[in-house]
């Protein structure tokens, strides 16, 4: 797994987000969508910050804590990935 976050679609590298989760990669064989009858449209505004605050309350020790006690399964009870696995931290 590439420790190199990237921005959502693929549109090269995003910078380092501590509190970013995981990438996750799949090859799609199929996809189905609407016809668009019925189908509200939509105006972006801005992405929430929620996440980034919430994290950045955190210290280094506390936010693998975290993850550790709170995220080690989905809500479904699947196993989560590894926590050893994370971002790189940006030198520059």
């Amino acid at each position: 797994m590439s420790e190199v976050p990237v921005r959502a679609g693929g549109a090269g590298p995003a910078p380092a987000d501590r509190s970013a989760r995981a990438v996750i990669v799949v090859d799609v064989g199929q996809v189905c969508d609407s016809c668009g009858f019925r189908v509200p449209l939509l105006e972006h505004v801005d992405d929430r910050d929620l996440r980034t605050q919430w994290s950045g309350r955190k210290t280094h020790e506390e936010l693998p804590a975290y993850r550790a006690t709170r995220n080690a399964a989905s809500i479904d009870g699947l196993p989560a990935l590894d926590q050893r696995v994370g971002l790189r931290e940006e030198t520059a």
